[in-house]
Order: structure tokens, then C-alpha cells, then sequence
């Protein structure tokens, strides 16, 4: 036998699971996604010479959280069932019947092989898994253990009641030369009689076992070892930390060793103690330390806000239908407890007012400075002709609110008590309002202090932007401003200059000079810009006339004569040696 021992490995299982051959250990091989737990014996029995297909090897183990199914192989040295490993599990040979042995076929009469599984950790099976003496390879079952005593049972007969809902499906119809190995599914192991049933499998003991009561005492084999537990250590969240590395609720990936430990009663870091200095979390789900409420989100509104509290007036969050929120219920800081800005008309009495009833409506018992309806409380209500905030006579308004004699003011009343009304005041003349382009025209009427008036026109709305177009667009009292009218202006340069003055384009989008350039001629040697290109008198000017006697020579290929034309001229006065030279003549002015 191969020399091993209990296996406790951390693999992802949400990988692919093994596809059955009859060969556990090229099926099970990949270690990332299984568990192999070898036999502990030191060798293989063996039976006239050859090792004993009851001779287990290793115990492959997978487990697929998705459909909760645990994929498990039994791998021999030879033959599984082939009890005279002579190759061939359904023949007994001569030296197996010379001793009165059978090598049944197919697990049929006395051969069995079976899983053990402790599911609670006490050490007695809950579970076992195989074909028992007395049934075929085909009646494959997941049984409740028939216990001995109280201790384990001894497997071909210990399969008691099955657990129709735990089983699963058997490889083949029995092993044989292409298909060595047994290989089957246990379904729903979550729910194995022990467990707690939260989707978590926690630390899972399991030991297998092969023999025959047909073989004549060659001998039975268990793995690990007779009366030794393995433990199959699986990672069923996914966290990392597997069942054997102390993950004490294998389901949740929230809880693992090291985890931050949580206000909510359980033990998130596994360390045995239940919320130790926890972590309260706004928005976590659960409720701890100061927290009045936790939903499991940071929504505000929703009836838990994003503080951990009531959503309600007064909780530090501002949420729909509320103008503020300042986290408390006081009145007049700025925030009352009606989460509205303190201030008349508010609906909530402050210092200073008197009452509020929570809308600008006069006379109504309240009135918009926050004041009882009365007279003498500022505000004209009905039966009132003024309200100058007092109940002293003789400032024009009485105690009873009507107008006393007095200076006439632009109200519509007689206050002078001489039978009209506003005299003095030009009411009702035609008038304008605004400026430039957003005038409006209306007609004088009185202002609201009462001692003057105004015109009643609409303004119309300045332009953003003054255009160039004789008007007053952005209402400024200024027309055109910015775009330089009427200033002078030159366009073109040299001879082609014009003086004009600065206009507005035909676009109105800005200024122009209405002058129009000079047309150019052919350039000439005279001290100007003749073709209008920035130059005076340049190289190419034409050749006008000869004069006499070179005296200097100037810039533009112009030569300056000292004497009159036909006067001292060298060689006959011949031209073509000016040409010779270079030079172009120039007639003295």
C-alpha cells in the first residue's frame, strides 16, 4: 500500500467536477478541485501471490456546491472487488475455491465497499455509502449506519434504512479490467442527518472500507485505517479558508478566520467568541452600536437613511419633502422641527413673531409680517385705509387705521381733505420705461412709497451682446458702444491709400472703414509706392530717361545725376554703359 495520511486541502469546488471513466485516479487528479485521502496501511494483502483487488489505494472526494453533490472515487491496486487478484473480478480462481472462497461478480453475495461519513464530529458515523453484503452493484444506497453497540457499524451489514433523497448514481454495472475503480454521487450533502442544514458542511470525518465475507478470511481493508477518521476539508463559500483552516460557518464568505467582527450576534472571526469589540457598519444589514435602524442599504428616504436612522424631520438627512435638515427638533437655529428654514411664513412661531401660520394670505388672523391681523400691526387689511405700524394719531394714518388731513400724498385718497385725490401728482401722462431697444411705453401712476410716481411700461430684456446697428440693444443709454464710429480711418498703403471714416458693416456684427483703396499703377522712380506692395522705388522700377553724370547711386537701382540731360556725358553720352554697369538712370528733378 501507498504510505498516507488524512488529507485536508482548500480548493475553489465551483470548478468543473470529476467525469466518471471507472478511473478514480485520473478522474479525481486534478488536487485544485478534490481531496485524496491515501491509505495509512503500510502494504497490500496479497492472495496466493497477487494483491487482493479489496485493497484499497485512496479515497477521492469533490464536492460541487452548485447542485450540492459530493463526487466520490475508490481507487485500488488492482480490480476493485477482484478479491484473488487474478485479474478478472467476476471468476473465482482454483486457489481461492481450494479454500472455499467465492470472487462474487459485480459486488454481489458478501463484497462490499462502503463511505462512512461523521457529519457531527463525535466520532459515529451518520451516514454510509456503498453496496453492503447480500446486494448487487446495482442496488447502490445512501443508508443510516446500523451501529453496533453503540459504536460504528462493521459495513456488509450495516446499512440500515436508505435515504432515498441522498442517492445518487453509481459508475458502470462493476468494475473490471477498463474500468479498475468505483465511483459515485451522493446528493443534497448538505442535508445529511447532522448537519446543520445552513448550506454549511463544517468539518466533515470520513473512512472507507472494502471486503468480502465470500473470500475465506483473506482479509478487509479500511482507509485511513480500522477505527481512524480522515477529515475532508472543503471550501463551500469560496472564502479561501477551508473547514479544516477554522472557517466556522463554511457557507457564509463572510465569516472566516480574521473576518471583521460584526455588532449582529454572530461570530464572524471564528474565534468562539460571539461580537468582541465589533465593528458597527451603517448599511451592512444588521443593527449594532448606536444604530437605530440598518437596511442593508445607504438609500436616504427609504425608511432608514443613510445614517442608520428613521427617515424623519430632525435626523440629520435631508430627504424629499423637507427644505433642510439640521439634526434636531429645535426651533429658531436656522432649521426648525418642521425641517423648514427659520423665518416668517414658515409655520413655526419663532422669536420675534407673534404667529405663523404657514402662508403670505393678509387678514386671515395672521398676517405676512407674522403679526396678529390688527390695526396697527403694519399691514392694510380690510376695513383698514393704512397700517403705519402704530396706534398713535396725527402721523397721517389714526389710531383706527383711517387717514387723517394732512400732506396729499399719491395714493388714491384724499389726504389733504380738500375733495381730490393725488393733486400734484401728473398721473396718467404718457411715459417710457427703460432704455434703448427695451422701452416700453405707459403712463404715469403712483409709486408705492406714496410721495411720487412712476411709469407703468414693461421693460423689454437687453441684448446680451451691442451690436453694430445705430440702436441702444444691450438698454445701456449708449449706442454702438465699443465699435469706434465715426473715427478716421485709412485703408491701403502707398499710392492706394484712402482716408475714410469708421462705419458699421452690413452684418452689424462690427466696424468698418467705408473707404475704398486706390488702384495701383506700374512703380516708377519718384520716392513713392506706385504699385501699392509696401516698397518704394524696388529694383524692378522701369527705366525713364538718362542722365548725365553718375554721382551716386540709390537704393531700387535709382541713380541720382548732378548735371542735365546731354551735359559732360562720358563716352558720348551712351546709356548702354549705365546698362553695362548695372545701373538704371535717373532723370535729375
Amino acid at each position: 500500500m501507498l504510505l498516507g495520511a488524512a488529507a485536508c486541502l482548500a480548493p475553489t469546488f465551483a470548478a468543473a467536477v470529476p467525469v466518471f471513466t471507472g478511473d478514480a485516479d485520473v478522474d479525481f487528479s486534478n488536487e485544485s478541485e478534490s481531496v485524496r485521502i491515501n491509505d495509512s496501511a503500510a502494504e497490500d494483502f496479497r492472495f496466493d501471490g497477487r494483491i487482493s483487488g479489496l485493497a484499497l489505494d485512496a479515497l477521492h472526494l469533490a464536492y460541487d456546491p452548485v447542485t450540492d453533490a459530493l463526487y466520490v472515487g475508490l481507487s485500488t491496486t488492482g480490480i476493485a472487488g477482484d478479491v484473488d487478484g487474478d485479474g478478472d473480478a467476476s471468476r473465482t480462481s482454483p486457489a481461492l475455491a481450494a479454500i472455499s472462497g467465492v470472487d462474487q461478480p459485480d459486488f454481489g453475495g458478501g463484497e462490499t465497499f462502503a463511505v462512512l461519513i461523521d457529519t457531527d464530529g463525535d466520532g459515529i458515523a451518520n451516514a454510509i455509502a456503498g453496496v453492503g453484503a447480500g446486494m448487487s452493484y446495482g442496488q447502490f444506497t445512501v443508508a443510516r449506519p446500523v451501529l453496533l453497540g453503540g459504536d460504528n457499524p462493521y459495513p456488509p451489514s450495516g446499512f440500515g434504512v436508505g435515504i432515498a433523497q441522498h442517492v445518487g448514481r453509481v459508475f458502470g454495472t462493476g468494475p473490471d479490467a477498463s474500468r479498475p475503480h468505483v465511483e459515485f454521487t451522493i446528493l443534497r450533502l448538505s442535508q445529511l442527518p447532522g448537519l446543520p442544514n445552513d448550506g454549511s458542511l463544517g468539518t466533515l470525518r470520513v473512512r472507507a472500507f472494502m471486503g468480502s465475507t465470500d473470500d475465506a478470511a483473506i482479509g478487509d481493508d479500511w482507509l485511513p485505517a480500522q477505527d481512524v477518521w480522515a477529515d475532508a476539508c472543503f471550501d463551500v463559500d469560496d472564502d479561501g479558508v477551508t473547514t479544516c483552516q477554522g472557517d466556522c460557518r463554511d457557507g457564509d464568505p463572510n465569516v472566516l478566520p480574521g473576518a471583521i467582527e460584526r455588532c449582529d450576534g454572530l461570530d464572524e472571526d471564528c474565534d468562539g467568541t460571539v461580537d468582541e469589540a465589533c465593528v458597527t457598519v451603517c448599511g451592512d444589514g444588521f443593527r449594532g452600536g448606536d444604530e437605530l435602524c440598518d437596511d442593508g442599504n445607504r438609500t436616504d428616504g427609504d425608511g432608514c437613511d443613510s445614517n442608520c436612522t428613521p427617515t424623519a424631520c430632525g435626523n440629520g438627512v435631508r430627504t424629499a419633502g423637507e427644505a433642510c435638515d439640521d439634526a434636531n427638533l429645535t426651533d429658531g437655529d436656522g432649521c426648525d422641527r418642521n425641517c423648514t428654514p427659520t423665518g416668517c411664513g414658515n409655520g413655526v412661531v419663532t422669536r420675534g413673531e407673534q404667529c405663523d401660520d404657514d402662508n403670505d394670505i393678509e387678514g386671515d388672523g395672521c398676517d405676512t409680517n407674522c403679526t396678529f391681523t390688527a390695526c396697527g400691526n403694519g399691514i392694510v387689511t380690510e376695513g383698514e385705509d393704512c397700517d403705519d405700524g402704530n396706534l398713535s394719531s396725527g402721523d397721517t394714518c389714526g389710531a383706527d387705521c383711517k387717514f387723517e388731513c394732512g400732506a396729499e400724498r399719491c395714493n388714491g385718497k384724499d389726504d389733504d381733505c380738500d375733495g381730490r385725490t393725488d393733486e400734484g401728482f401728473a398721473l396718467g401722462e404718457v411715459c417710457v420705461s427703460g432704455l434703448g431697444m427695451c422701452e416700453g411705453n405707459g403712463v404715469t401712476v403712483c409709486a408705492p412709497n406714496g410721495i411720487a410716481i412712476r411709469c407703468d411700461g414693461q421693460s423689454g430684456r437687453p441684448a446680451e451682446v451691442e451690436r453694430c446697428n445705430v440702436r441702444d440693444d444691450d438698454c445701456d443709454g449708449r449706442v454702438d458702444e465699443g465699435f469706434e464710429l465715426g473715427t478716421t480711418c485709412v485703408v491701403g498703403q502707398g499710392a492706394c491709400a484712402v482716408t475714410g471714416t469708421r462705419v458699421c458693416r452690413d452684418d452689424d456684427r462690427g466696424g468698418q472703414c467705408d473707404a475704398v483703396p486706390g488702384a495701383p499703377s506700374p512703380e516708377i522712380c519718384n520716392d513713392l509706392d506706385d504699385d501699392c506692395d509696401g516698397e518704394v522705388d524696388e529694383a524692378d522700377a522701369p527705366l525713364t530717361s538718362v542722365c548725365a553724370k553718375v554721382r551716386t547711386v540709390r537704393g531700387g537701382g535709382c541713380i541720382e545725376c548732378s548735371q542735365a540731360p546731354g551735359e559732360g556725358v562720358p563716352f558720348g553720352g551712351a546709356p548702354w554703359l549705365l546698362l553695362l554697369l548695372g545701373l538704371r538712370p535717373r532723370r535729375r528733378t
